[in-house]
């Protein structure tokens, strides 16, 4: 028989139960207050200084003090590091000049193009991230040019022309820098137009396509010399925007084989009429020849090309229905004295002889640029009596530029 503990030593152990976990449970919240207090005695790790970013900086083209200045090119002002908050450039008049700051903040540049031997003052501000203001200042002197260039141009603006006109920039004066002013001359079409300037002389450009125009062409000619260093002292006055347009294909085509002039409208024969030429001692221009202005009544004179009007074969009077091709004075234009003439043998003094009919009817259809191609008569167009470019080889126009 087992014994039974009494209810002392029953109440004893568990008060000696009670009484070790107090001891455990005291020494485990004494562990855990050394550790945070060790924790805490810990020193604080110090953050590390900032590093400063490279200084804010202000750049202004052209620099202070600079002389002779080409207006054509832009006042520029940068800022590295920070963001431009105002920039003021005006003449020593006090007239402003507008301008336009990047998205960024970074870049001012001009917008308008400056003024010719002008002084002018600059002040910039610009601010950092860390909200420091920098300012600078500039004054600079644009150039007096030594001589200033204008462009006058054909065709005229809004004008309709036919596929032969050349594009002509008559400068009122040489040029020194050929190249210079080309790079500074576009021309845009709305239809694919492979074409080139072509150097007359100091004073004179063309462009033409490598083949006729194509019809119903819209075309607008850019003249950016306004401004422009064109060498030698030599500034543009002015630039100029042109636009005109290329109307429908009229070319005709003269033979002297069958004394015939056949018109031609976008490709399709539309008229054939009878002609006389220039006889073989005054001899019709024969090329590509192209239509410079037209006349429905003018006075003819011999004078005009050495023949007395009271000498044989002299004359002063009134002709009809006048379509001109050539400087020297060639024309289409009626000429009831030839009628019998014309379509059998050539009696003129180098017009093209057709009915009044035939004279008027062509005076109607035809336009400046219109093509008249004479064929196999005694002499070849010279070169600039007229608008002549299409008689030259395309290599040889080509070469004429100042780029190529």
């Amino acid at each position: 028989m087992g014994l039974v503990p009494s209810k002392v030593a029953v109440r004893r152990g568990l008060s000696l139960g009670v009484a070790m976990a107090l001891l455990v449970g005291l020494a485990a919240c004494q562990r855990a207050s050394l550790r945070k207090a060790a924790d805490t005695a810990k020193p604080a790790v110090s953050a590390s200084p900032a590093v400063p970013g490279p200084p804010m900086t202000l750049a202004v083209t052209p620099v202070n003090a600079t002389r002779d200045v080409r207006p054509a090119v832009p006042v520029v002002v940068t800022a590295a590091n920070g963001r431009l908050t105002g920039v003021k450039l005006t003449t020593t008049k006090g007239t402003a000049v507008p301008g336009t700051t990047n998205p960024e903040g970074t870049r001012w540049t001009s917008a308008a193009t400056l003024a010719y031997g002008t002084g002018y003052s600059l002040t910039a501000e610009a601010v950092d991230s860390h909200n420091k203001v920098k300012t600078t200042a500039s004054a600079f002197t644009t150039v007096t040019p030594r001589r200033l260039v204008y462009p006058d141009m054909s065709p005229l603006a809004g004008e309709t022309v036919g596929v032969g006109m050349p594009i002509i920039i008559n400068w009122s004066r040489d040029v020194p820098d050929r190249a210079a002013a080309e790079r500074l001359l576009k021309v845009t079409t709305d239809k694919p137009v492979v074409g080139t300037w072509s150097w007359i002389s100091s004073h004179e450009v063309h462009y033409r396509p490598q083949v006729y125009w194509p019809a119903y062409t819209h075309v607008t000619v850019d003249i950016g010399v306004g401004r422009a260093d064109l060498g030698s002292g030599v500034y543009g006055e002015t630039g100029r925007r042109i636009a005109f347009t290329v109307g429908s294909s009229v070319i005709s085509k003269v033979s002297n084989a069958t004394k015939t002039l056949t018109v031609y409208q976008n490709g399709v024969p539309i008229r054939s009429m009878p002609v006389s030429m220039g006889r073989s001692a005054m001899p019709t221009s024969a090329g590509i020849n192209v239509v410079l202005v037209k006349f429905d009544q003018k006075f003819f004179d011999s004078a005009s090309f050495g023949l007395p009007r009271d000498a044989p074969g002299g004359y002063y009077t009134k002709v009809y229905w006048d379509t001109k091709f050539t400087f020297g004075g060639e024309y289409v234009h009626a000429a009831p004295w030839s009628v019998s003439q014309q379509g059998h043998r050539n009696v003129s003094h180098g017009c093209i002889n057709v009915s009044t009919s035939n004279a008027k009817w062509f005076y109607y259809l035809s336009k400046r640029g219109d093509i008249v191609q004479v064929i196999g008569t005694e002499r070849a167009v010279r070169r600039g009596d007229g608008y002549t470019d299409w008689n030259v080889p395309w290599a040889t126009y080509l070469a004429g530029s100042a780029l190529h």
